[in-house]
């Protein structure tokens, strides 16, 4: 009874903690935009002139209403009134690739919609708007069933159909946040500049400064009459937003206000010592390994076909963005000061939960590392199997057929129907990307068997037929087990595929090559997860443990919630910054430097010969900045991470100064540790994005929406 009582007062105490403390004048923070009013003297101080109701505010149109969640994995900024979005070409890449072919590929080509009619629908796109947020921690701790009080709290939101909710924990569970949402589902692709400046720079340049990429695309939002969300229908109308982004030329120099409100994904800043090494040693270098040996198969078929190079464009985009990402937290986290100012902050930190009142404190430390040591090589198996078999199509084709197979394990023949239909409708076989997929699979079983001991590979792989295989093809014995499967398996021919549905057997699935090593990684995969699970759910109760923990030692420290793809704002300034060897950049790059890097044919860094004509020329209109010059891109100390591509940079009046892209390679480690000296945010000036549309894309109409200030 007293440790129950005890728990409720904690627990309320935290929250005033929490709710009381105020931030410091710094630009670290994804801070929540509802506590706005907690934050906004110091924006004032660094330059903003917006009240906190013109950021959020339930009564009437803010900024939070001008920023959707797109997608669900990219943020972008309404900037019209008839509901225009911006965003990220990287974003658009997946929609774009998808309704782009040989004839018409809007992908290299680019694409503007000269008229409404011409706006082009995408197939399950969405964008979410945040209608509100609120602190439900009290309903839900002091629930007898906390599980269920979450539930009932969503399905209050969701009773009239009109809003989606979700509850997300934050500070590792000491917290919990109410989100109400509302959906539209008809968007449609309105234009993109041709790939080469969408990406220009490509993965050499990924998340590298200086950068010179015109990474933006246009979609926007189209609801029923009475402008609410509603399927797709040649009768919906542009969305009339309840607010819009305007846009500023004034441009950008050092020292002015930067904010930028978006969707972080993730980050994960407060583990401990052992926690951080768990990650950067063992699992991120088995995941870049593993995603780099699958670009290298895809990139060399996509140099020889366009067919594959379309179907395979986005894949390959976020694979090589994944691998990248891996290499640059290993690469930024080699800073021995990083580890050292850890170890010193840990230590200081026993010294004083020696001395508390809760014994949790003392041993919460040695108990994440002695849970890490032990969940360790289940982590690194993992993420082995869930990279290196997981995401192959007869891996996942093979676990799809699981509501068949049961189907016909209950030998009830409406239901094997209605299994059948189902995977008729959901499971494409192309056999356009075939080829590649069986190489890739050669390299990662590969990979795969010499990387770890049999014991722990899938069953398949260790048995007679594939061991027969293997020894049999002494050259290349994991292409030969790959072309095995091609061959024999109906999960990746479409015709051996639709004959099997058309007269599923239990008998044909189980002789199945495919099937069968489908089955073995799901086995093998289903031990696994089980085993890390049960590590996360020891780890969860330890972390919300060891939050508390610090939020005590540290009651006059600024904290704010980890990302968790939820509406966040940061807020800073514009500012350069210098490498560890004293190189030091500057805030913006400009066409000047986009020619200098062109290289005619180049796969990277070739640009549309219309494009070289115009900033050859140099004229350049409103859109020049000070010197004439035409600016791309430029660098911000604000804080973001995956999920903020998109985001849009506003300045201190509250108007669009550009589109958040990219981080930089020396502050890769920002999802760890947040470091000031080198943490950035790259993001493509307003001015070059106007340009592209307005004289590079001749798309007039597009900039007499906009409500541009100069």
């Amino acid at each position: 009874m007293h440790a129950f009582a005890f728990s409720r007062l904690s627990t309320l105490l935290l929250i005033l903690l929490i709710s009381f403390v105020k931030p410091a004048l710094a630009n670290e923070g994804m801070w929540l935009p509802a506590d706005v009013k907690r934050y906004i003297q110091n924006m004032e101080k660094l330059g903003c002139t917006l009240s906190a109701d013109d950021i959020y505010n339930l009564n009437r149109g803010s900024l939070k209403d001008a920023i959707v969640h797109f997608g669900g994995f990219c943020t972008g900024e309404v900037v019209s009134s008839q509901g225009l979005v911006f965003t990220n070409h990287h974003c658009g890449y997946d929609a774009i690739a998808g309704l782009s072919t040989p004839e018409k590929n809007y992908l290299d080509s680019g694409y503007w919609a000269p008229t409404f009619k011409d706006e082009l629908p995408v197939k399950g796109l969405f964008v979410t708007f945040l209608v509100r947020m609120e602190d439900v921690t009290t309903r839900i701790t002091y629930s007898p069933n906390p599980e269920e009080a979450q539930k009932r709290l969503i399905e209050e939101i969701e009773a009239n159909g009109k809003y989606t909710a979700k509850i997300t924990p934050i500070y590792y569970g000491n917290q919990y946040l109410l989100w109400v949402y509302q959906t539209f589902t008809d968007i449609r692709f309105v234009g993109t500049p041709p790939a080469s400046v969408g990406k220009f720079g490509g993965d050499t340049d990924n998340w590298m400064w200086p950068r010179q990429t015109g990474d933006f695309s246009v979609f926007r939002i189209y609801a029923n009459s009475n402008n609410e969300p509603a399927a797709y229908s040649s009768d919906n109308l542009p969305y009339s937003p309840k607010n819009y982004l305007p846009i500023s030329l004034d441009g950008v120099k050092p020292g002015d206000f930067s904010m930028v409100m978006g969707f972080p994904a993730r980050t994960s800043r407060y583990l401990p010592l052992s926690t951080l090494k768990q990650k950067v040693v063992n699992e991120y270098p088995v995941l870049n390994s593993m995603f780099g040996k699958m670009l290298r198969v895809m990139e060399k078929d996509m140099a020889g076909s366009i067919t594959v190079k379309l179907a395979l464009a986005s894949t390959q985009a976020r694979f090589a963005n994944a691998e990248k990402y891996y290499l640059g937290v290993i690469s930024a986290m080699k800073d021995s000061a990083i580890w050292k100012q850890r170890e010193a902050e840990e230590a200081k930190f026993q010294q004083w939960a020696k001395y508390s009142s809760y014994q949790s404190y003392d041993e919460v430390l040695s108990k994440l590392q002695a849970l890490n040591e032990k969940a360790a090589s289940t982590l690194t198996l993992e993420a082995y199997l869930r990279i290196g078999f997981g995401l192959n199509p007869i891996v996942q084709r093979g676990g799809a057929l699981g509501p068949l197979m049961a189907a016909l394990k209950e030998k009830d023949a409406s239901k094997v129907k209605a299994a059948a239909d189902k995977l008729k409708e959901t499971v494409e076989l192309d056999e356009t990307t075939s080829e590649t997929y069986k190489r890739v699979l050669a390299v990662l079983l590969q990979a795969f068997t010499s990387s770890l001991p049999e014991q722990v590979w899938p069953e398949w792989l260790s048995g007679k037929a594939a061991q027969k295989i293997l020894r049999k093809n002494k050259e290349q014995p994991y292409l030969a087990l790959a072309d095995h499967l091609y061959a024999e398996s109906f999960l990746v021919n479409p015709e051996k595929w639709k004959n099997f549905l058309a007269s599923p057997s239990s008998k044909d699935a189980d002789k199945d090559p495919g099937v069968q090593l489908a089955r073995a990684y799901q086995d093998r995969m289903a031990e696994t997860r089980a085993r890390a699970e049960a590590y996360r759910a020891e780890e969860s109760d330890l972390m919300k443990t060891w939050m508390k923990a610090q939020m005590a030692y540290q009651p006059d420290r600024v904290w704010y919630p980890d990302a968790n793809s939820t509406l966040r704002l940061t807020y800073g300034q514009i500012e350069g910054y210098s490498t560890k060897d004293a190189m030091a950049f500057d805030i913006s790059t400009d066409h000047l430097g986009l020619l200098e890097k062109y290289k005619p044919g180049d796969a990277e860094f070739d640009l549309p010969a219309r494009l070289v004509k115009l900033l050859k020329a140099k004229d350049f209109g409103r859109y020049a900045d000070s010197k004439g010059n035409l600016p791309v891109n430029f660098l911000s100390n604000n804080d973001i991470t995956g999920g903020n591509s998109g985001s849009p940079v506003i300045d201190g009046k509250g108007r669009l100064i550009g589109i958040a892209f990219d981080g930089n390679w020396e502050g890769m480690a920002g999802d760890l540790v947040f470091d000031p000296r080198y943490k950035r945010t790259i993001s493509v000036d307003i001015r070059y994005v106007l340009f592209c549309i307005e004289r590079l894309g001749g798309a007039q109409r597009l900039i007499a929406e906009l409500r541009i200030q100069q």
